[in-house]
């Protein structure tokens, strides 16, 4: 049996190295530095930098999987008149019937109550800053959306050409570097949706309401792929801000 493991174990190695992925190392949420980088840059920036700033910032709002940021057209990011970031996913896991009826996420800006205690804390809400990225993008670079739908398609590998191209523009705005990981660990696109579910996890967010912000199959499924394997993430006050517009468990 294990002869048949490590077999399998090359095989899939070997399969890795063939399309251009890391072999031996560890993906692991996105930490808070790294959020933090991109923030401070999508505040910043214009041009392209802005937009991939923002479209990683939407990521990070939905908890959404690279290949769905890659079936993103003009105006599946907007705001409604009142405000409230609206992401139309067209290609969601599992869920082929969005292709033709989107599913629809709905980020709302904090209340009154959410920014005094940010203030507070000597800073502005962690999700107005994300907003106002998103919003300052599609008024300068509203091309953004389909920075990678216009490169790749959902399906190309299985949506592996998509996350390879946001994990590279990860890493570009967020050198390994200077996160301080662990030896042998690596963030990519991906963690970013980890990171979401952890954060949401750790501040007390309803698993239910999680689970269908970022449209998992279902809670077991995040739980056990996305919470579980990473209770050890260290808890986050500001990521957690990120996602206190769902509600409490």
């Amino acid at each position: 049996m294990s002869a048949v493991i490590n077999d399998w174990a090359q095989t899939q190695d070997q399969r890795k190295r063939a399309a251009g992925q890391e072999v031996g190392l560890h993906r692991v949420p996105c930490p808070e530095v790294a959020v933090r980088k991109v923030f401070a840059i999508g505040l910043m920036e214009r041009g392209s930098r802005l937009g991939w700033c923002a479209l990683l910032v939407v990521m990070m709002l939905g908890m959404l999987r690279g290949a769905t940021v890659a079936g993103f057209q003009d105006g599946d990011v907007k705001f409604d008149a009142d405000g409230v970031l609206v992401l139309s996913l067209r290609y969601v896991k599992r869920r082929p019937e969005f292709k033709t009826n989107p599913g629809i996420v709905r980020v709302e800006r904090p209340t009154q109550h959410q920014r005094y205690r940010a203030r507070v804390a000597g800073r502005v809400h962690v999700r107005d800053q994300a907003l106002d990225i998103v919003a300052r993008a599609l008024r300068e670079v509203p091309e953004f959306q389909t920075f990678v739908s216009d490169r790749v398609t959902p399906a190309q590998r299985n949506g592996e050409e998509a996350a390879s191209l946001l994990t590279a523009k990860l890493r570009e705005l967020c050198p390994v570097s200077t996160l301080g990981l662990a030896p042998g660990t690596i963030v990519a696109c991906h963690s970013i949706r980890e990171m979401g579910a952890v954060a949401c996890h750790k501040g007390g967010r309803s698993s239910l309401r999680t689970a269908e912000r970022g449209f998992w199959k279902n809670v077991y499924v995040m739980w056990s792929s996305y919470i579980e394997p990473y209770l050890w993430f260290p808890a986050s006050p500001w990521l957690e801000e990120l996602y206190d517009d769902i509600p409490s468990a």
